[in-house]
This record gives structure tokens, sequence and C-alpha cells, in this order.
């Protein structure tokens, strides 16, 4: 299976280039592991790593999204929109015999990557629409981005259950229609859990998506929710898992965290945009915390950057390898582990 996926991936980059595709994969029982991952489940703590980056969490619990999506705008962020062609194509694949399909979207916030996967919006048409014609107004709004929402085709047989810690965001995103059901929870807290009403939630779930929550949440969450995660799914593909996660956090440990719950992990050659840096000394920090992990970045750059990471079961994630790279759509990069 290792040999296949690696040979999945090498055909869709040019010549030499395959032969440098770094692929981090880990099974339960055993598999390929990453270098200098440490083989325990004790969960990580990368509340160091985040001090690196800019602190957006005061947009997160307004009442309506205006004020989430212009801080967004003034940085240029564009992680919503990049993921969408990974998780429109692994939704469209998962969907084949299956009736219907329900996404969990870990770090959902307001819902906008639902929006973008269910219609034909894009993220600019969001921000157009909350800076110019969404009332501020929590009943006016919701009613109004129900209004926005129905002027366009909507994909059918697609649920987004969204998860974050951000009880107004949620609350926002479901009554709206954004979303088709929610979880607003802390599980990095000791001892948080989930509810059993919200366990049956996450068991239906066919497929778990994150973009960029990855360093917000630890493996703490993430293994939470794999505990119950597609229990129930109806995925042609069985339980798959579609992630963007920071160049600044070091993603063994959710790799082991999926490895432990019978997944195959891939860390794909692929790299999107998060969005620009806030400031001069954001840029400084990240670039010294990518520096100390080793991991290359041009100093130049105004950017922020996310590897694509998948994950499925041993005997469906060639499949999936083949369905994300092909939606790669040219952003691929080769580079080698330390």
């Amino acid at each position: 299976m290792i040999s296949s996926v690696r040979a999945n991936v090498s055909r869709f980059l040019p010549g030499p280039l395959a032969r440098l595709v770094p692929l981090i994969v880990t099974c339960s029982g055993g598999g390929l592991r990453r270098t200098g991952s440490k083989g325990n489940m004790k969960p990580t703590n990368y509340s160091e790593t985040n001090r690196a980056k800019a602190s957006f969490d005061a947009a997160y619990t307004a009442s309506t999204p205006h004020q989430y999506l212009s801080q967004m705008a003034a940085v240029d962020y564009s992680m919503a929109e990049q993921m969408n062609p990974f998780l429109s194509a692994a939704v469209d694949v998962s969907s084949d015999n299956a009736p219907s399909l329900r996404v969990l979207d870990i770090g959902c916030s307001y819902g906008m990557s639902s929006a973008l996967l269910k219609s034909d919006h894009k993220f600019d048409d969001l921000i157009d629409f909350y800076e110019s014609d969404a009332s501020e107004q929590y009943a006016d709004c919701v009613e109004e981005t129900r209004h926005f929402l129905r002027q366009r085709p909507t994909r059918e047989g697609v649920k987004v259950v969204g998860f974050d810690q951000s009880g107004p965001a949620v609350k926002f995103a479901e009554a709206a229609d954004l979303l088709d059901g929610s979880i607003a929870r802390n599980l990095e807290v000791p001892g948080g859990t989930l509810s059993a009403d919200e366990r049956a939630l996450v068991a239906g779930c066919d497929m778990l998506f994150s973009a960029g929550t990855i360093g917000y949440v630890s493996d703490r969450t993430v293994g939470e929710m794999l505990d119950a995660f597609g229990v129930e799914g109806q995925g042609s593909l069985g339980p798959i898992a579609v992630m963007s996660i920071l160049q600044l956090f070091d993603p063994a440990p959710i790799a082991d965290t999926f490895g432990s719950h019978g997944f195959e992990f891939v860390h794909l050659p692929v790299q999107v945009a998060q969005r620009r840096f806030f400031n001069p000394a954001e840029h400084d920090k990240v670039m010294e915390t990518l520096n100390e992990r080793g991991v290359f970045n041009d100093p130049e750059s105004d950017w922020m950057f996310a590897d694509v990471c998948i994950a499925a079961r041993p005997d469906h994630i060639a499949e999936l390898v083949d369905v994300t790279m092909e939606a790669a759509d040219g952003r691929c990069f080769a580079k080698t582990l330390a």
C-alpha cells in the first residue's frame, strides 16, 4: 500500500521531482512513520508556536460574521477558497452510491467553508455581501443570509456539521443555514469531552475537514473526534479526512492520532496560502519559528502557507490521493524531510 500511494503522488510531479516526494503515512499496527515522530499519544501543546502568529480571536465572538470577514479581508485570507477544490473533489468521489454525505468541519467559525462547498459562491462574494448588503443586527442578518444563499444553486445530498469553540459563530452559522448542525465546545481543556448527542452527530459524519485549524486545536481535539467519527457514515470511501496544516505546526502528533485510530495519514506535496502576514513583527516571528522547525520558506514572502494532508482507511487511501492530487491544479512542490 505504501508503494502504491507513493506512486500515485509521484506521477503528478515532473521528472526528477517525483523522486523527492515526502509522504507521512501512519497505520495502526505499524507502517511507515514520520522521521522525528515521538510515537506517544500525550496531547500536544501548540500554544508556544501560536505566539508567533497574530491573534484574531476577538473576530470570532461577534453575533454576526461582519467583524471576522472584515479582518480576514484585511490580510487577504484565502485558505477557505484554496481548500474548497480538495474538499469538493473528495465529497464528489465519496458521494458515489451514497444517498447523502455529511462533512464535519473542525474550526468552522461562521460556516464559510460550508457556503463555498454547497454553492458556487467565492469567498470574495461572502466578503462583499456582509460588507455591503447584510445587516449587523442578528435576526435581520440571519434572514438576509438565508436569502443570499438561496439565490444560487445548492449542492444536493451534502450536509455540513460545524465544530468550533466559538458559541456565537456556530449559533449564527446554523441559524442562517450555513451549517446543518453544530457543536460548540472546547476540547483542549482538561476533561473536555463530547456529550452523547454530540458523539452521535460525529458518528454520522463521512468526512473530517479542517482549513488551517490545526494549531488552534491539537491532537487532543482530533483524538476525541476520531473516537466517534464515521462509525455510521455512508461515504463510498469510508471515513476520510482532508486538512490543511500551517507549516508552523508539526503535523506528526496529528498523524500519530490518525494512525492510532486505524487510518493512513498522508502529507501531500501540496502547498496552499493562508493569508498575508499581519505586520512585520508577525513575519519575523513566523520565519524564526519555521527556521527552528527546519521548514524552508522564502524570507521575502508576504504569505503564510499550509500543507495539505489527508487520511483514509488503508484500502481507500490510494484513491483519495488520486482525487486530491487531481484537485491540486499544479500547486505541488518537492521538499525533503530532515
